[in-house]
């Protein structure tokens, strides 16, 4: 049995890669500014009142805490207690018919008005007269006293004849012609 071993004396070395993630933060600053807090005088009356330096500190921790506040990496922060200043608009009274919140609800509003008329004129026009017209039952002869059938023909507007006793009359009550058939 042959058995052959490499033993290699050399002196191991030992490399290491270190890869930081792209966009390390070298440093970081922050600056807080604080509103004055809203209190109510002894007239019931609101005023604007400074922080006190406990408040300010208290807020000057929390900012810390949420950036991650680091003293090696050189951050900075920086908390100031302000009055914010407010702008007030007077605004003009507007008429309620130029106001455009009840200008856009009249115009919703005559949308569907104007729909619910199309429709209300196509049932009136439309509809209606076809369901009329479909729906009706087909007029019968009327039998006659001697039991022949007897049916008319012809308009029901046509001009009717005077006879000679209305003649004599300022108004003429026109007389409906009818023409029958016997069968």
């Amino acid at each position: 049995m042959r058995q052959d071993d490499v033993i290699n004396y050399e002196v191991d070395r030992s490399i290491e890669h270190v890869q930081h993630r792209l966009g390390q933060v070298e440093r970081l600053s922050a600056a807080v500014v604080v509103n004055y807090r809203s209190e109510m005088n002894e007239e019931g009356e609101w005023i604007e009142v400074a922080l006190t330096d406990n408040e300010v500190a208290q807020i000057e921790r929390l900012v810390r805490q949420a950036m991650g506040f680091s003293q090696l990496r050189g951050d900075e922060v920086e908390v100031v207690n302000s009055p914010f200043t407010r702008s007030v608009e007077e605004t003009a009274e507007v008429e309620w018919w130029k106001d455009p919140t009840i200008l856009s609800m009249a115009a919703k509003a005559g949308r569907y008005l104007l729909v619910a008329l199309a429709i209300l004129l196509l049932y009136l026009l439309i509809l209606r007269p076809l369901i009329k017209r479909y729906t009706q039952s087909p007029v019968m002869a009327a039998a006659t006293p001697s039991g022949m059938l007897a049916a008319s023909v012809g308009d029901d507007d046509e001009e009717s004849e005077e006879t000679p006793d209305e003649s004599d009359e300022t108004y003429a009550k026109p007389k409906r012609r009818r023409k029958t058939l016997s069968l």
